[in-house]
């Protein structure tokens, strides 16, 4: 054990070497560096959906949930009591996923199956996972695509403007209103639409392939968008907090990060998502194996590795002993084998700790929690954080410790089943 925590604290990756309150403080200044159009690694864009919605009841509005594999396109119907439900949904799969269109044939497949939907109404909300700039009037302009979807020609598209050339091709009625956002913005109001009037605030939280939060900010405090700071309210603003940088990091994150993409963007993913914690682990082993922490054939094995996924190293902790990519590595010995589960602690233990400062910190922005009978409802999404057996219990921990013990903030964690489709359906009918 001693030569493990050796060596995590020579790379540089030591969970100890992660000081959380402090990290907290950090988060919170680039928040508001974002806020005042300043130099931050935290972009804090506007999604210009405020907090009244207005649905009547029984009045039914079109979901799209465009995401990385699947497109959903559902009616939803509110109720007398404002909830909102699914009655009917189609699934099929993204436009592009399983290989190039153009961009004239993805709009027309959203008119096609948005068509029977705008019989009954004339407002879509459209939750479009991918870069996007949400402009004031709710519209969405397309940044990139990415997730391995190709649609051609896609960039600079005004989704609005297109869909409606769709379905004017089509012969299908127009819509009168559509709002654009992302799916942290659409978990957010997916968990306000099941927990209305019984909570202080409202956040939304991904942790899945890649990481995102949001919350709702004074209007009053949006420094960066003059026109909606004379507008009374508060706005969900989107952090895009996979960027988050001001962390500290090791030289092992140095070269791990140098192999990445974009190597100098989306730090604090880098170091907690599930696109990475497994190439990251496999950093981990292979140093360690160079290092002199494995028996011989075991480091022979771990540097032929050639990949390692977040799924890998969880048929791992709970089966070292299975038939799982790490626990069939020819050559392990029991005490390898102990060495492989310790790195693993060790590397969500951390990730977990920066999970835990994002939403701890906007918590606290917030300025909610105080009263028991009204906590800081956090929205989570994503499958890293709800099926990779480490990361939950240990963020719960953090969270406990920083927001109840020491801060005396009350606050909950919810997953809404169907919270992007119930988000995207709300904010269609925000005012």
């Amino acid at each position: 054990m001693n030569q493990i925590d050796g060596f995590l604290r020579t790379e540089g990756v030591h969970p100890a070497d992660i000081d959380f309150e402090q990290t907290v403080e950090l988060f919170l200044r680039e928040m508001e560096a974002g806020l005042a159009g300043e130099p931050s690694s935290l972009q804090m864009i506007p999604s210009y959906i405020g907090e009244r919605f207005d649905p009547r009841p029984g009045e039914c509005v079109a979901a799209v949930d465009a995401g990385g594999t699947n497109l959903r396109v559902s009616k939803v119907r509110f109720g007398e009591d404002r909830r909102c439900t699914v009655e009917s949904m189609e699934k099929l799969p993204m436009p592009g996923s399983r290989g190039p269109v153009e961009a004239a044939e993805f709009f027309d497949q959203l008119a096609q199956h948005l068509g029977g939907i705008l019989e009954e109404t004339s407002k879509i909300g459209f939750c479009f996972s991918y870069p996007v700039e949400i402009l004031p009037n709710r519209d969405g302009r397309v940044t990139s695509l990415n997730k391995e979807v190709v649609v051609k020609g896609i960039s600079d598209a005004t989704i609005a403007e297109q869909l409606q050339t769709a379905l004017a091709n089509r012969g299908a009625k127009p819509f009168a209103r559509i709002s654009v956002l992302n799916d942290t913005t659409a978990s957010l109001l997916g968990g306000r639409s099941l927990y209305e009037g019984r909570c202080g605030a409202y956040l939304g939280f991904i942790h899945g392939t890649g990481t995102n939060s949001c919350y709702y900010e004074d209007n009053a405090s949006i420094a960066k968008a003059p026109a909606l700071r004379k507008v009374p309210g508060r706005t969900i603003i989107n952090l895009e907090s996979g960027f988050f940088n001001k962390m500290k990091r090791g030289v092992l994150d140095d070269r791990f990060v140098r192999k990445t993409l974009a190597p100098g963007d989306s730090w604090l993913e880098k170091m907690t998502s599930g696109q990475y914690l497994g190439p990251l682990m496999l950093e981990y082993l292979q140093t360690a194996a160079r290092g002199g922490l494995f028996s011989e054939a075991a480091s022979v094995s771990l540097l032929h590795l050639c990949e390692l996924s977040g799924k890998d190293i969880d048929d791992f902790l709970p089966d070292p002993h299975g038939a799982g990519v790490l626990a069939a590595l020819p050559g392990l010995t029991r005490e390898d084998k102990q060495t492989i589960y310790l790195l693993a602690d060790a590397l969500f233990e951390r990730a977990a700790k920066l999970v835990a400062v994002n939403i701890c910190a906007c918590v606290r922005k917030t300025g909610a929690g105080a009263d028991p009978l009204l906590p800081a409802l956090v929205t989570v999404e994503g499958t890293t954080y709800y099926k990779a057996v480490l990361m939950r219990p240990k963020v719960e921990y953090y969270l406990h410790r920083y927001l109840a013990q020491k801060r005396g903030l009350f606050y909950r964690t919810a997953q809404v089943a169907d919270a992007v489709t119930f988000g995207a359906a709300m904010s269609a009918l925000s005012v």
